[in-house]
């Protein structure tokens, strides 16, 4: 996730708001649950990461992280 959020199309975040994405996402993989990096996305913000726990026939979402102008928002 590190090397993702290096990435300068999202300078627009925050060095707090990417620390923070950093350590969610290590424990999330820690307990169990896997993402499918940064997506595109246009309704709740400009991008997302969503958290799923794999090996399931569908993925049920259970975390995302959305990215927005000036903040990032975790549902």
């Amino acid at each position: 996730m590190k090397t993702l959020l290096s990435d300068e199309k999202y300078s627009f975040v925050s060095q707090k708001d990417k620390n923070f994405i950093i350590a969610f996402s290590d424990l999330m993989v820690k307990t169990g649950y896997a993402n499918n990096g940064i997506q595109p996305y246009v309704v709740f913000g400009k991008h997302k990461i969503e958290y799923y726990k794999p090996g399931n026939k569908t993925n049920k979402y259970i975390a995302r992280i959305y990215f927005r102008d000036n903040q990032i928002v975790l549902r």
